[in-house]
């Protein structure tokens, strides 16, 4: 199979000659094989939040992300989202938590 952040780029390509800005939930209907699986914020800045959605292709469990800014108020609603397709990885944490 091909890399799966390339063919996440295509499908980025396809929705953008269709006339679609880049949305987790549009871009999930255009393939039975990918999974929306996490969204993270990387950044808040004042009009922008620089946002991180994590895709799974279900056939082999391959991981891309996909890296594009949110408007931060509703005055910058349509605004060009500029997606970049990125590498990504999970990463397990360790949290801590009291008990009684």
């Amino acid at each position: 199979m091909a890399e799966f952040t390339a063919d996440l780029q295509a499908l980025l390509a396809e929705m953008t000659n269709a006339g679609k800005n880049y949305w987790p939930s549009v871009l999930e209907g255009y393939s039975d094989d990918i999974e929306h699986v996490a969204k993270e914020v990387l950044d808040r800045r004042r009009w922008v939040v620089n946002t991180l959605d994590v895709y799974r292709r279900k056939a082999d469990g391959a991981l891309a992300g996909i890296r594009w800014d949110a408007p931060a108020t509703e005055e910058q609603e349509g605004q060009e989202r500029y997606p970049e397709v990125v590498k990504v990885e999970q990463v397990m944490r360790t949290t801590y938590r009291v008990v009684q």
